[in-house]
């Protein structure tokens, strides 16, 4: 299943995962997602995948809120 979320929520939640991991390489090689999917969710090109966005925010201990 995919999300959209708020405009400019994907982003914040990806950038604070590669500031934790040190760059985008680092932060696909702990997680197991591509360089570029990670890139269009940045980018906000693409809709979340659930079983991804779980992954990033387990890894980055941040939270969502149901209204996002």
């Amino acid at each position: 299943m995919y999300l959209i979320l708020k405009r400019g929520k994907t982003e914040s939640i990806v950038s604070a995962a590669f500031k934790k991991a040190g760059n985008i390489k680092m932060l696909s090689k702990k997680i197991s997602i591509p360089c570029s999917t990670l890139s269009a969710y940045h980018t906000e090109k693409r809709p979340i995948k659930r079983k991804n966005l779980k992954k990033i925010l387990e890894y980055t201990g941040l939270s969502i809120k149901k209204e996002d």
